[in-house]
């Protein structure tokens, strides 16, 4: 009886901290999730949801420990493996991020998530050829907007301005109001001196600025004000 009681208990403080998790409250939802622990210490979701909001409040090591906690004892827990991968590469491990991806993806390879995230680490490891592969998983997968979205970074950190061009275009064939996706695409067609579309991205871009982020909201601006004055 005591165990079922136990059991009951965790299960409804685990539920109790996804709840929290979804209302962006994770500190408290790691309160909740290590009284679940407490309550039935051997539950490996307690781990897997503590580590992985520990992620979301930038506590690295401490996500680290519960995740490794879950994969000793569930080697073949690729949530537990791809939620390691992030705590790894905000760490600056990349290597070791791309182990974990890779096991993640071995175990569920019908997961987009993992692709997406996969072709992130292998841009910054500068193997554009793989990320690029990984960015048309993704989107085999149904993840087709962040799928195209990866790629237009991709080319363009690759030197790709007129591919990534394209690929902006298809984010905004699937959402046609994504603010970043004009922005972006508004800044690489003034690089290739193509002035009217620039303009007409950039313009689109500024009224509504108030979604970009402040730096490239600025590169926004300044580009518009160049455009308009003729540089």
């Amino acid at each position: 009886m005591k165990k079922l009681l136990a059991r009951w208990k965790s299960s409804k403080l685990l539920n109790d901290g996804l709840r929290k998790v979804a209302k962006g409250d994770f500190d408290t939802a790691i309160i909740m999730f290590s009284k679940a622990i407490e309550a039935q210490p051997n539950m490996l979701g307690g781990y897997l949801y503590r580590g992985t909001a520990y992620i979301d409040i930038d506590q690295y090591q401490r996500a680290l420990d519960d995740l490794n906690y879950v994969i000793q004892r569930d080697p073949e827990n690729h949530t537990a493996y791809y939620n390691r991968s992030i705590a790894w590469m905000a760490l600056g491990e990349k290597d070791l991020a791309l182990t974990d991806l890779n096991r993640a993806i071995e175990l569920s390879p019908g997961d987009a998530g993992y692709y997406l995230f996969r072709s992130i680490v292998l841009s910054d490891k500068e193997e554009y050829v793989l990320a690029l592969e990984d960015t048309a998983k993704a989107i085999e997968f149904g993840e087709s907007k962040m799928g195209h979205n990866n790629r237009a970074v991709i080319l363009e950190k690759k030197g790709d301005t007129s591919s990534a061009i394209v690929e902006w275009t298809k984010v905004l064939e699937i959402e046609p109001t994504n603010v970043i996706a004009y922005a972006k695409r508004g800044l690489l067609r003034a690089i290739k001196e193509d002035r009217k579309t620039a303009t007409e991205d950039l313009r689109y871009a500024l009224k509504h600025k108030e979604d970009l982020p402040e730096s490239l909201r600025r590169q926004v601006e300044k580009t518009f004000q160049e455009l308009k004055e003729g540089l």
